[in-house]
C-alpha cells in the first residue's frame, strides 16, 4: 500500500512525528490528500509533470471567471484520475462577492468511498 508524508490540510506543512521523521498517511486518507494536492496545484508549476493540477491562471484569475467551465474542469480532473471510479455527488458553489469557490463531492475510489468538502 502506498504511503506519503502527512501534510496538514490547513497549513500545508509536513506533520512531524516527534521522532525526527514525518507522520505517514496511507489508504483512503492518502488518496484524499493526493486529491487535495492536485486540486490545489496550479497547472504548469509541478516540475516533473507540467500537466498536473488545475489551470487556475487561465480559468479563475481573471475579471470574469467562467464558473461553469471551471467547474467542468474540476470535475474532469477528478474523473480523470485512475484511482477514482465514479463521482456520483458533485456539489459546487461560488460566491461572486468573495470569489470563493467551494466543492463538496463523493467519489467511489479504488480505496473506498471518499467524501470531501473544500
Amino acid at each position: 500500500m502506498a504511503t506519503d508524508a502527512l501534510i496538514d490540510s490547513v497549513t500545508h506543512d509536513l506533520v512531524p512525528d516527534g521522532k525526527g521523521d514525518f507522520k505517514r498517511v496511507s489508504g483512503l486518507d492518502q488518496l484524499a490528500q493526493s486529491v487535495r494536492i492536485q486540486l490545489g496545484t496550479i497547472r504548469g508549476t509541478h516540475v516533473s509533470d507540467p500537466l498536473f493540477g488545475v489551470p487556475f491562471l487561465e480559468l479563475a484569475f481573471n475579471k470574469e471567471a467562467d464558473v461553469p467551465l471551471f467547474t467542468a474542469v474540476i470535475r474532469a480532473t477528478l474523473e480523470g484520475r485512475s484511482d477514482i471510479v465514479n463521482v456520483p455527488v458533485f456539489l459546487p458553489g461560488f460566491d461572486p462577492e468573495t470569489r470563493k469557490y467551494t466543492l463538496t463531492f463523493r467519489a467511489e475510489t479504488t480505496q473506498g468511498i471518499l467524501d470531501s468538502t473544500t
